[in-house]
């Protein structure tokens, strides 16, 4: 599998450092469940890594909202809950289109699958919405929201502060970073390794990847 990000950007900047490592662990095995046995439990199947993504992002999407609403933090979730939140999407000045809200209901799906089937709930979804998507449509397929979202988390990947803006410890924690990152000793790195990790690989392959239409096997 390749790597996923466990939380978004929003997630990472609104949680205070105990309750992101809380949501940190949940996430990775709600991550873990839906690549190894989410799609079939009993035969050890799980999804495609494009699915995986978009779970994780219309979770945290579907976390953030609950939050504002409650004014609290918890992991918790509910089915009424879950048809509360696309209502919201349906019903927001940001005009969602009926393929976002679909494939944001089919992720909530699949956590309350990894709930009943890890956590010993039971929990039964059977969401009053219904959406019509053309079949047509590749599986996994990225709205227009979602392929946004990506290309932002493709410019945070992996990026680094430059090395004049950072000394003592905290340009001794980047240069061990970095050292491991490019397999080399950490007295070796010099400014030009901080100026390599923040090269434009990443993006662009990603960038390729989404205007072309390519897509991962699995």
């Amino acid at each position: 599998m390749t790597r996923i990000p466990t939380v978004t950007q929003p997630i990472q900047d609104r949680l205070s450092p105990r309750k992101l490592a809380d949501y940190k662990d949940y996430k990775q095995k709600l991550i873990r469940w839906l690549s190894k046995r989410g799609k079939n439990p009993e035969r050890r199947k799980g999804y495609a890594d494009g699915t995986i993504r978009n779970v994780t992002y219309h979770v945290d999407r579907f976390y953030r909202w609950k939050w504002d609403r409650e004014e609290a933090y918890t992991i918790g979730i509910l089915p009424e809950e879950a048809d509360e939140y696309l209502d919201s999407l349906l019903l927001s000045e940001k005009d969602y289109s009926d393929t976002y809200v679909h494939t944001a209901q089919k992720s909530l799906k699949r956590v309350f699958k990894f709930w009943n089937y890890e956590r010993g709930k039971n929990l039964d979804y059977d969401s009053e919405f219904s959406f019509s998507v053309s079949q047509n449509e590749p599986r996994d397929y990225l709205t227009r929201e979602e392929r946004q979202a990506i290309r932002e988390a493709s410019l945070e990947y992996g990026s680094v502060p430059a090395a004049t803006s950072v000394s003592g410890e905290e340009y001794d924690r980047w240069t061990a970073y970095l050292a491991q990152r490019f397999e080399k000793p950490k007295e070796a790195i010099t400014d030009a390794d901080f100026v390599r990790a923040n090269g434009w690989k990443i993006p662009s392959l990603v960038g390729t990847s989404l205007d072309t239409g390519l897509r991962p096997m699995g």
